[in-house]
C-alpha cells in the first residue's frame, strides 16, 4: 500500500489568503513536489526555488559549484525530510527576487485509499466548466506521470 502525506500550502504575507491541499506519496522527490507546487498554485515554473527545513534547504544546486547553495532536491524525498528533519512543516520558497513564501504542513499520513489518484479530485476535474477547472488537469497530468515514472523504475 502507498503511503500518502495530506498537504496544506498557505502563500504567507497575502491577503485574502491563498492556501491548496492536496494528497501526494510520501515518497515523491521534493523537485516532483516543486511541480505539484507550481501547478496548484498556477505558478509559470520560471524561476529558482528552495525547500527549508530545520535550517537545511533543497533545490536546485548551482551548477558551477562556486557557491554553496541548497542540496539537490531530486535526491531527497518528503519522506526524507520528514524522517531527517523531524518537522512537519516545511518552507517553500518560490522566485527569490519576489520571493514567494509558501508554509507546508503535513496534516496527515495515511494509506492510500485502494485505486486512489492523487490528487483524489481529479476524476470530478472534467464534470467542472471550463472555466472552473482552472489548472487541476495540469496538477493531475503531473501526478499521473509521477506514478507511471515510479512504476517503472525498480
Amino acid at each position: 500500500m502507498t503511503l500518502v502525506a495530506r498537504l496544506k500550502v498557505t502563500l504567507s504575507d497575502v491577503e485574502p489568503q491563498v492556501l491548496r491541499r492536496f494528497d501526494v506519496p510520501l515518497k515523491i522527490k521534493l523537485n516532483r513536489l516543486h511541480d505539484v507546487i507550481q501547478a496548484a498554485m498556477g505558478w509559470t515554473d520560471t524561476h529558482l526555488y528552495e525547500f527549508r527545513a530545520g535550517g537545511v534547504g533543497w533545490g536546485v544546486p548551482d551548477p558551477d559549484g562556486i557557491y554553496d547553495g541548497p542540496l539537490p532536491a531530486r535526491k531527497t524525498s518528503l519522506f526524507d525530510v520528514l524522517e531527517d528533519i523531524g518537522t512537519k512543516t516545511i518552507h517553500y520558497i518560490y522566485d527569490y527576487g519576489d520571493n514567494w513564501h509558501h508554509v507546508i504542513k503535513v496534516e496527515k499520513i495515511g494509506d492510500a485509499l485502494p485505486g486512489a489518484k492523487f490528487p483524489p479530485s481529479c476524476a470530478r476535474h472534467r464534470r467542472l466548466s471550463s472555466r472552473r477547472r482552472g489548472r487541476l488537469p495540469r496538477l493531475c497530468r503531473l501526478l499521473r506521470s509521477h506514478e507511471r515514472s515510479r512504476a517503472r523504475s525498480p
